[in-house]
């Protein structure tokens, strides 16, 4: 069995009467290691706390998530899509009036569509939005069914087809 030093636990070789480790003195009786079984520990249950923490506001700041750091935690607000003005809401009902209207009387479709266009050119400056387009573009589709009214009718009325009013 080899010896250890009392003091510092290192291994000593056989006859040593020094530690070569400490330089305590060696005595004569040997020091065995013996294996020593641990003995288990019953764990004692803990109940967790939750504490809830309360930031300190400062300025629009949070001062306990660091310099600077936003209130909202990092989260950006996204933009809001725009919202369609009156003016665009008006020139699409026109712009839908143009074409039932177009067919049937022209002239009331020509109005109705002239009308609608203008309201969506005044409402797009404003802001842009699809209802704005969309007005502009059935405005523009009713003044051209109109105008192609126009010229049915004419072209029926010259060829006698069709009876002005006049003749009734």
């Amino acid at each position: 069995m080899a010896n250890f030093c009392e003091n510092c636990g290192k291994i000593l070789p056989e006859g040593a009467t020094f530690c070569s480790e400490c330089g305590k003195a060696v005595t004569n009786t040997p020091v065995t290691a013996t294996p020593v079984e641990p003995t288990p520990v019953e764990p004692t249950p803990v109940e967790p706390t939750y504490v809830t923490p309360t930031p300190v506001v400062n300025n629009g700041f949070n001062t306990n998530a660091g310099y600077g750091a936003p209130i909202n935690n990092g989260f950006v607000p996204q933009p809001t899509a725009p919202k369609a003005n009156n003016m665009q809401l008006i020139g699409l009902l026109m712009g839908v009036f143009s074409v039932l209207c177009g067919c049937l009387i022209p002239i009331l479709g020509l109005i109705f569509g002239i009308v609608g266009l203008i309201l969506a050119i005044i409402g797009n400056k404003n802001n842009k939005h699809s209802i704005g387009t969309a007005a502009l573009i059935v405005s523009i589709v009713g003044i051209v069914i109109t105008i192609i009214a126009f010229i049915t009718y004419f072209c029926l009325i010259m060829s006698g087809i069709l009876p002005t009013l006049f003749e009734i």
